[in-house]
């Protein structure tokens, strides 16, 4: 099985999406599962000024509207795209391609035994 972590913010999240540019941005850098574990477990504050000196902490530039921050916009605006096509209803979400060749949306750790069954 092959892991792929596509961001998908929620529009009613103040915060989202500057957290999912910032995870796009440490995924660049090799260090996305630190990251991503510390913003979405809460261990940092996710408005703009505090994830900017996450980011500075862990080594990585800023979610400001730099050039380099709008390569990374674009993916998580991608990403949303791609999350609409597939029909995600929630975050996070892990789509798996079961032994039927079903794409399946699943949520937690008995849903994932499940659809790999």
């Amino acid at each position: 099985m092959r892991y792929i972590p596509i961001n998908d913010p929620l529009p009613f999240h103040a915060f989202a999406y500057d957290a999912a540019v910032a995870s796009e941005i440490a995924k660049a850098q090799g260090k996305f599962s630190q990251v991503f574990d510390d913003l979405f477990l809460g261990r940092t504050q996710l408005d703009r000024k505090s994830l900017n000196v996450y980011l500075h902490q862990q080594g990585l530039p800023p979610v400001v509207p730099t050039r380099a921050a709008k390569v990374f916009a674009a993916k998580v605006d991608a990403a949303l795209r791609l999350g609409v096509a597939l029909g995600v209803h929630a975050t996070p979400t892990m789509l798996v391609l079961n032994n039927k060749g079903k794409l399946v949306e699943v949520h937690g750790q008995s849903a994932l035994q499940q659809a790999l069954e």
